[in-house]
């Protein structure tokens, strides 16, 4: 889901500025806003330049043409299809409810800066030691059922960051094991986000925060 909108503006002087508004919603949850300006480059050619953050389309060409429905979307609709969120959309979740912890933090004290990026992702996947390993990895290109990542969350308890582990069944992918990160969270000694009831007990005594608490199913 998604509109453009194309705002022309004019000043006393005559001065046209061309400017575009993107705004998407392929999750279904978070709404993404984009601004750009349409600015004439030395070749003569005319681009989008982003107004603040920078956009998936700044420096593109203005009549370059809208690209089609994105490999994921049939995913995402199969996942909302069985009343669920598409396991590569958690950490824009996450994201959302980090914005919403800063702003109730700043709202009781003003002198709190939230970091620019709230939430670093690294996968978890196998390398050819068969041993977790964190990449960089595109959405969607998982081999197993289950899905997992370390989160590095900038919360204003932990403005520098803490990491936690995030599992979660990939709902358009047949079920997979979740072996290897039982392993990965033991070893590593992270809060774990979405355990299974199965995990309790172990992961109770191992995972546990600063404060000596483990909440299962709970990283905020």
């Amino acid at each position: 889901m998604g509109s453009e909108i194309r705002i022309v503006l004019e000043d006393e002087e005559g001065n046209v500025i061309l400017v575009r508004c993107v705004i998407k919603n392929v999750s279904r949850f978070i709404v993404n806003f984009h601004g750009y300006q349409e600015v004439q480059t030395d070749k003569g050619t005319t681009i989008l330049r982003s107004i603040g953050e920078r956009g998936p389309l700044h420096l593109q060409p203005i009549h370059q043409s809208y690209s089609t429905k994105e490999s994921l979307q049939p995913k995402r609709y199969q996942a909302h299809l069985v009343g669920t969120t598409y396991v590569y959309d958690f950490s824009d979740l996450f994201s959302k409810a980090l914005q919403n912890v800063w702003a109730k933090a700043r709202s009781l004290d003003s002198s709190l800066s939230p970091a620019k990026k709230l939430i670093e992702t690294k996968e978890l996947v196998l390398d050819e030691n068969d041993q977790l390993a964190e990449v960089d990895r595109a959405p969607g290109d998982n081999t197993f059922g289950m899905v997992g990542w370390v989160f590095n969350m900038k919360m204003p308890e932990y403005p520098n960051g803490r990491s936690v582990v995030v599992i979660a069944n990939d709902i358009t992918y047949k079920i997979g094991s979740s072996e290897h990160a039982r392993f990965f969270i033991r070893d590593g000694g992270l809060p774990l986000s979405g355990a299974d009831d199965e995990w309790d007990n172990e992961l109770r005594s191992r995972s546990r925060t600063p404060g000596g608490r483990y909440t299962p199913g709970h990283a905020l």
